[in-house]
């Protein structure tokens, strides 16, 4: 009989921003990905400006971006999803509900991916802004590509 190595864990650092109003400003994420420390992907992209954009909206496009990678690697792996988003968190836990707002079209398609992917597969952790430095980072940047008004 043959044993299995465990699956190696990934870890996912997420974060939203929008800037310089929320909502209705210009939104932007990033988001990193870890195997045993090393990053095998990381992005900073933007989301869109004015109406119809928030901090919750890049948010969740950032999981969402993470979500679709994870379906296109075809990740088997457990993945650890950090977040100093307490909404992200705690719906994606199922703890809080979500309710109408510009982001929950966006949090629809994540728990629509989550379904596909295996829910038991994403464990959602909230951490403090300061250890999310290197999302956060990857967010501003992306906006910072795009004229605010």
């Amino acid at each position: 009989m043959s044993k299995t190595k465990p699956s190696v864990s990934l870890e996912a650092w997420i974060d939203g921003i929008c800037e310089p109003v929320n909502p209705g400003g210009t939104a932007g994420y990033g988001l990193v990905v870890k195997r045993k420390h090393e990053t095998v992907f990381r992005i900073a992209q933007a989301v869109g400006s004015g109406k119809g954009m928030s901090n919750n909206v890049a948010e969740y496009c950032g999981l969402i971006a993470l979500l679709e990678w994870c379906k296109a690697q075809s990740v088997l792996q457990t993945v650890n999803v950090y977040s100093d988003s307490k909404l992200v968190v705690n719906q994606m836990r199922g703890v809080w509900r979500a309710k109408k707002g510009l982001y929950y079209p966006y949090y629809q398609q994540a728990i629509s991916l989550l379904q596909e992917l295996g829910h038991n597969q994403f464990h959602f952790v909230w951490i403090p802004r300061e250890d999310n430095e290197e999302a956060d980072e990857l967010s501003r940047q992306a906006i910072a590509e795009v004229v605010i008004e």
